[in-house]
């Protein structure tokens, strides 16, 4: 019977401590990082009239570096949005990753040079298995 009470404090430490633990974790996954560059993403000649537009920023936390996109764009019946970094002529790009209507973050290639491709470019990309931009892009801007 001695046991009882010891077993019960134990497991209320170990679901207190958890409760703490999980709090601590959330409030440092929620540090958005410093914003070391940013754009507007200003609206190009959409493909089926309805403009995209948005703002991109590049956040640095504990040496990482990602781009938020806050993306304002029609939702697609046969494709998705894509996001890219271009070189200023265009001559080389690095995709990013896939984003929505709303806010997203995607990580970025760790020694990839923002200087060498400072344009965010979003795309409309179809569903057809081709991991190369479409040429169909709905916003852009470039990073300062």
């Amino acid at each position: 019977a001695g046991a009882g009470p010891s077993l019960l404090a134990v497991a209320a430490a170990l679901l207190v401590g958890g409760v703490v633990g999980a709090g601590a974790v959330t409030v440092l996954q929620d540090d958005s990082g410093s914003v070391v560059a940013e754009t507007g993403l200003d609206p190009l000649e959409p493909p089926n009239g309805e403009e995209a537009s948005g703002r991109a920023e590049i956040r640095e936390v504990g040496g990482r570096r990602s781009l938020q996109v806050d993306l304002s764009a029609p939702q697609l019946q046969d494709g998705y949005y894509e996001v890219w970094l271009l070189r200023p002529d265009v001559s080389g790009m690095v995709q990013v990753g896939v984003v929505t209507e709303g806010t997203t973050s995607l990580p970025l290639p760790d020694g990839l040079d923002l200087a060498a491709y400072p344009v965010v470019d979003v795309s409309v990309e179809p569903l057809d298995g081709d991991p190369t931009h479409s040429g169909v892009s709905v916003a852009r801007g470039e990073l300062s």
